[in-house]
């Protein structure tokens, strides 16, 4: 199954702006207004939220003896493939490497059945970087792995991990709101079971973007665009994942939701129910919305 029954976050302890990222993530605005109390009362809701949908997920709390401001966003460190394979993440940003929590690493592996483990961390010695599920998304069904190049996304990583675990690459350039290399996939596309959400306006070859379209109708996507406007309101970070009774949930903040009109939600609500909470303070000062705050994992826990 491509969407993931289970999910797991992080407690933002330590969470704020984070000047060490700023630099490759345009979304990121120093609020003033903005502080780590409201973030983590934002949090709480989406919790809550996730209990209302019966989503079955797991919390964890930040590490304690380093301070990890955006630790909030596990799903760049951190991934769990169908078959079972456990990957960590080479990071840009020096102080989201401390995030990569090996104790969360060891209660994964005693909850669900983790066959393999892939440390690519060692990459970062080299400055080469592949940030999770925010820099490539993932079509598990049909083995792809789709990515925008950016400074925290390299294309020979990318495509190296693609050959070990037997996916394709799709590699595509994406530019953003400043005229910069989009910083993270997610952020312009989210890949369902039978659709997908996508910034084609974002990719400035309209050969890639003929391409990528095409990809994603050959492999029986209903393709959903949105335009340059939805996607610097989140509209692109968006994360289906199943409920308890196995039906389909697409996850958003109110601000993706809000950006979308009628005609998008009515073709979105023909394949999913849609569920969306308010994050703003998460996405102002992190500059990632909701699908960044949830790390999927895609096999049942150990006994189901």
């Amino acid at each position: 199954m491509h969407s993931p029954q289970t999910v797991f976050l992080v407690r933002p302890d330590h969470f704020g702006f984070n000047a060490e990222t700023a630099q490759s993530n345009a979304f990121q605005k120093n609020d003033q207004s903005a502080n780590a109390e409201l973030a983590k009362e934002e949090f709480n809701t989406v919790i809550e939220l996730l209990r209302r949908e019966g989503i079955d997920h797991l919390v964890f709390p930040s590490r304690e003896d380093v301070t990890t401001p955006d630790a909030v966003f596990p799903n760049n460190w951190i991934s769990i493939l169908p078959d079972g394979t456990l990957i960590l993440y080479p990071m840009m940003a020096v102080n989201r490497r401390l995030e990569r929590n090996m104790a969360i690493v060891q209660e994964l592996h005693q909850k669900f059945p983790v066959q393999t483990i892939i440390d690519l961390s060692e990459a970062e010695q080299s400055g080469h970087f592949l940030e999770g599920t925010g820099s490539i998304v993932f079509d598990h069904t049909h083995k792809i792995a789709y990515a925008c190049i950016s400074p925290r996304t390299d294309e020979k990583l990318l495509n190296e991990l693609s050959k070990r675990i037997g996916y394709r690459a799709f590699a595509f350039e994406a530019i953003g709101p400043k005229s910069e290399q989009i910083y993270h996939t997610n952020v312009v596309m989210s890949v369902a079971e039978n659709y997908a959400i996508v910034c084609l306006d974002a990719v400035p070859d309209t050969i890639q973007a003929q391409m990528l379209k095409s990809s994603l109708e050959l492999t029986g996507k209903s393709v959903i665009p949105i335009s340059f406007a939805q996607m610097n309101q989140f509209a692109g970070n968006m994360l289906e994942v199943r409920d308890k009774n196995g039906k389909a949930v697409l996850l958003m903040s109110s601000t993706a939701f809000h950006s979308l009109d009628t005609g998008q939600i009515t073709e979105i609500e023909k394949h999913v129910r849609i569920a969306h909470i308010a994050i703003p303070t998460i996405e102002t000062l992190g500059g990632g919305s909701l699908r960044c705050m949830l790390a999927g994992i895609q096999i049942p826990r150990k006994g189901e």
